[in-house]
């Protein structure tokens, strides 16, 4: 949905059993790629894309668990070191989580809008792969697996009704 200078996205967690992603929940990213373009296809608005060195843009929302240690500092590899957990936003079995993104000059969009929407996985990040391909260097990267993707056009008087 395009409201409010927002792009609003819902995600469910549905059939899992448990939240999402499971396992090393640190270091699976799964995360949401959009892309809004305008009708002269100009991209407006973007998140959630890969860098070139192939890490998550700053402006990604990645739901993971983040530990911490005693001065509340991400603790990353140096596992030993966890202390606390800093933030949890996996997504429980069931739950639908409603994401917002702002849009910052909505008076300039050229309607219709064609807005895409990926749920995308990784099994551990980038940043992750450098540091064992250090020792390790024919190690790959691991691949974005587009586990759901959803195209919708809005207008200008229907963008309040369509929701992902």
């Amino acid at each position: 949905n395009i409201k409010n200078n927002q792009v609003i996205v819902g995600v469910k967690n549905i059939g899992a059993g448990h939240h999402l992603p499971t396992g090393v929940a640190d270091f699976r990213e799964l995360w949401l790629d959009i892309t809004v373009k305008d009708n002269t296809g100009k991209i407006v608005f973007s998140s959630g894309k890969l860098k070139d060195d192939g890490d998550l843009d700053k402006d990604a929302r990645p739901f993971m668990k983040v530990f911490g240690d005693k001065e509340g500092n991400p603790v990353g590899l140096l596992f030993w070191k966890y202390d606390k957990l800093l933030s949890d936003t996996r997504i429980k079995s069931g739950e639908r989580r409603v994401v917002r993104y702002d849009i910052k000059d909505t008076k300039n969009l050229k309607y219709p809008l064609e807005t895409t929407v990926k749920l995308n996985f990784r099994i551990y990040p980038q940043w992750v792969t450098n540091y064992v391909q250090k020792a390790y260097p024919l190690l790959p990267s691991p691949p974005v697996i587009e586990l759901n993707k959803v195209v919708k056009t809005f207008s200008k008087n229907n963008n309040r009704k369509a929701f992902f």
